[in-house]
């Protein structure tokens, strides 16, 4: 799985299959008579998703392929909220009101 930029999609795509076509080349090899397939689930930043991944999810799961993308998404968000929260800095908020500089 991959969460690049939105208008990166497609080439986060063939890195993945790229990245993967050693694994399926031996995987046909010593299952020659099953059929390898590969999908790349791939959501970006903002948990949006192109048309063709709501086809492999269909083609995966059937009937559940909307339920199983929110699930997708809501993982996605939770493990960006994780990352937000490890790393949250405390900030020093400053006003300057006539003149004056407060600290808050």
């Amino acid at each position: 799985m991959s969460c690049p930029w939105s208008d990166n999609r497609e080439t986060r795509s063939a890195e993945k299959s790229e990245k993967y076509a050693p694994l399926r080349l031996k995987l046909e090899r010593q299952f020659p008579s099953y059929e390898v397939k590969q999908f790349n689930i791939i959501m970006d930043v903002l948990d949006g998703y192109s048309k063709e991944l709501e086809r492999t999810m269909n083609a995966l799961t059937g009937s559940r392929s909307i339920e199983v993308l929110l699930k997708i998404q809501k993982a996605n968000l939770s493990s960006t909220l994780n990352i937000v929260r490890h790393f949250k800095v405390p900030v020093l908020s400053v006003a300057v009101m006539n003149d004056k500089t407060i600290e808050h």
